[in-house]
């Protein structure tokens, strides 16, 4: 079953090839843009009112 999990197959991914590594990084920051920009969102919002 813990082939089927996403991470662990990026995760397995990465370590077999180097190569891979650089998106497994864009995935990350990609995560990151979109968690801040859900908070500037809810900030935006509060800040309207």
């Amino acid at each position: 079953m813990k082939a089927l999990d996403p991470n662990y197959t990026i995760i397995k991914l990465t370590k077999d090839d180097k190569r891979l590594t650089p998106l497994f990084v864009v995935l990350i920051i990609a995560e990151i843009l979109q968690a801040v920009g859900i908070v500037v969102l809810i900030l935006t919002v509060l800040l309207r009112h």
